[in-house]
């Protein structure tokens, strides 16, 4: 880990160091401690600004001139007398609480930080555009367009939580803190693994592994990922997995099928099939504009093609082409696709 910091790491830092050593100062509970010591031992900075901001802690000259300065203060000699035996005192006793907890945040065994959480980022993608994000462990993750998840980790678990859209994740292998996907009650467990997890319109998850294996399971309102004893499956490499509230559904694809399934991290789509409703569900993750049907009798027209993300344009031209499909521009925010009229 790097001991250089930008500005706003610093600054950063400083305050919450400045918050710790208020804490300290009026006593940490006993969840502030085991938070303390997850905070000051996960970067050499923490612990060399905390330090630097301690010692200088009782260096109170602003505070001291400006109390002389005041009308009430007769007896200068006797106020700063005063002021700087207890100020001393005072230092030199948060000295002393500061070195026990620092040595306490340090000792081994001293807690079970298993459910303090030392790392947490949420990731947001818009229209148009998906993300490659390397987390602090290793594990790289691609978010699809219109995607939200959130990152937490513990010491003992790693986190992922979709709230909507598509994620694609290689987990850095871990033997003894898995890697967990969660979506609503649902959960895909990993330890070093390759998949991709998706919610679909109908909320319902779709699963694709890619390499290794994964365990699905379901959780209560405890959230206990770890001492989780409900049933659960095992999916392997090249299976795809449905989970709906009522009967999960797996199936066995092709290495082409994952391909086409996945395509849209190279910003390519492929369909093979699948209804024009259900293709402009994928357009509009990217399209500036909304695409919509006039009618719903253009509904179920079945599309087949490989269009780049960031040409619409080939896929207007291809329903027009094909179906005698044409597409107009409504307001700035809106593309209806309708029926061209015979002659």
């Amino acid at each position: 880990m790097t001991n250089i910091l930008d500005f706003n790491d610093r600054f950063r830092i400083e305050d919450e160091a400045s918050l710790w050593i208020a804490r300290i100062d009026r006593k940490l509970t006993a969840t502030e401690e085991d938070e303390f010591k997850v905070w000051i031992t996960s970067n050499p900075c923490h612990y060399k600004i905390f330090m630097s901001m301690a010692e200088h802690w009782d260096r109170s000259e602003e505070f001291h001139l400006l109390y002389l300065k005041s009308e009430n203060a007769l007896d200068t000699r006797k106020i700063r007398s005063n002021f700087y035996r207890y100020s001393v005192a005072a230092s030199l006793l948060l000295a002393v609480v500061i070195s026990a907890v620092i040595f306490k945040a340090f000792a081994p065994g001293t807690i079970d930080d298993s459910h303090v959480i030392v790392y947490s980022q949420s990731f947001l993608t818009q229209r148009k555009s998906s993300e490659e994000i390397s987390l602090p462990d290793g594990t790289r993750i691609k978010l699809n367009a219109g995607s939200k998840v959130k990152a937490e980790y513990t010491a003992k678990l790693r986190k992922l939580e979709l709230a909507s859209g598509e994620v694609y994740v290689e987990v850095a292998h871990e033997t003894n803190r898995p890697f967990i996907v969660a979506t609503g009650n649902r959960f895909v467990r990993a330890i070093g693994t390759a998949f991709n997890v998706e919610i679909l319109p109908s909320e319902n998850v779709e699963l694709i592994v890619v390499d290794g294996r994964v365990v699905l399971g379901t959780v209560d309102e405890k959230r206990d990922y770890l001492n989780n004893t409900t049933q659960k499956t095992v999916i392997s490499h090249g299976q795809q997995a449905v989970l709906s509230k009522g009967k999960d559904t797996i199936v066995t694809k092709s290495k082409t099928e994952i391909e086409q399934a996945l395509a849209w991290q190279q910003d390519v789509l492929i369909f093979d099939g699948q209804t024009l409703a259900q293709v402009l569900v994928e357009l509009n993750r990217y399209s500036a504009q909304r695409i919509e049907l006039e009618t719903q009798e253009l509904a179920d027209i079945r599309i087949a093609g490989y269009f780049k993300i960031d040409n619409m344009d080939s896929f207007f031209s291809a329903v027009e082409n094909n179906f005698g499909i044409l597409h107009r521009l409504e307001g700035e925010q809106r593309i209806v696709l309708y029926r061209k009229i015979q002659d």
